[in-house]
């Protein structure tokens, strides 16, 4: 075999490879206030993402209470607006993404505060477990 031949060979090899990984590799999760208190089941390296409806500019935002050492927060927390005209004032949802580390179960929760009033008794929460196999 030439060098082109065995070149092209490799590179089919590599994509072929690259493509059945993409193809088994876990889609995310998308979880909302409906999921609150669920046990969610998950596998090692799939993404979960966590919508929940807040609104900002009340000075009230979600924040990380509690987090497993099996997950890892990915990205920055972001914030998406429910209009298209980016109305002050309008509510929205704010959205966290995690990705699944390795094999355990533990229990995250969200909490929606003031940063400068911290936990009240009338705080809301959101706590999910997860289980990653």
């Amino acid at each position: 075999m030439n060098k082109v031949t065995i070149i092209v060979l490799l590179c089919a090899v590599i994509l072929i490879t690259g493509g059945i990984f993409w193809l088994h590799r876990p889609k995310p999760i998308t979880l909302d206030e409906n999921d609150d208190g669920k046990t969610i089941n998950v596998k090692v390296g799939q993404v979960i993402y966590i919508k929940l409806q807040s609104n900002p500019s009340t000075g009230f935002d979600w924040h990380i209470k509690t987090k497993p050492d099996i997950i890892e927060a990915v990205g920055s927390v972001e914030y998406i607006s429910n209009t298209d005209e980016k109305l002050v004032g309008a509510p929205g949802i704010t959205q966290f993404e995690f990705k699944a580390l390795k094999k355990g179960t533990g229990k995250l929760t969200l909490i929606y505060k003031r940063n400068w009033e911290g936990e009240l008794p009338s705080s809301q929460m959101f706590s999910i477990t997860i289980n990653i196999s």
